[in-house]
């Protein structure tokens, strides 16, 4: 892991050290693909003995629809590249931690282990940088990302603005 923040991609200094040459467009529209088959054994076949069986079918049936709703993403486009496929482990922890989550019994670390999976598998802005991510429009034509350039004529010269205040 790199020290100090997430590398601003859109820097002068990203595109002279080739981190924009390495970037994977995400398309905004999503994954068209297929979801593959949920990889955790469903919280019905993990019961005991006193475990409600209704409650659990009902949060298997909750964490196959997270599941499907997630690989619709433009994050999943990434998930399906070879490259990036010891993901899908953690995309599915994710999963389960969302269901998880959304129960009234679920507390603060609940919370904060699905926003810590939310970062690794680029749900978040800053899990989409590290990840070297982008997001992008269908429409858009160039290849590169669009870097923003500021001239230093669009500022004004501090002492331009005080010559200006004495004259008046």
């Amino acid at each position: 892991m790199t020290r100090g923040g997430v590398p601003d991609l859109f820097s002068g200094r990203s595109e002279r050290n080739g981190r924009t040459a390495s970037i994977v467009r995400l398309p905004a529209k999503g994954c068209r693909r297929r979801a593959p088959a949920f990889p955790l054994t469903p919280w019905v076949k993990l019961a005991g003995d006193g475990d409600d069986m209704a409650a659990l079918e009902a949060l298997d049936a909750r964490e196959k629809e997270v599941w499907r709703q997630l690989w619709h993403l433009p994050q999943a486009v990434a998930w399906h590249m070879p490259e990036y496929s010891y993901l899908v482990q953690t995309v599915a922890m994710y999963t389960r931690a969302a269901v998880r989550a959304e129960q009234s019994c679920a507390n603060a670390a609940d919370r904060t282990v699905l926003l810590r999976y939310a970062e690794m598998i680029g749900m978040t802005p800053n899990g989409l940088a590290r990840l070297g991510w982008l997001i992008v429009d269908a429409d858009e034509e160039s290849t590169k990302p669009r870097l923003h350039v500021v001239t230093p004529a669009a500022y004004t010269d501090p002492r331009d603005e005080w010559e200006e205040m004495e004259e008046e």
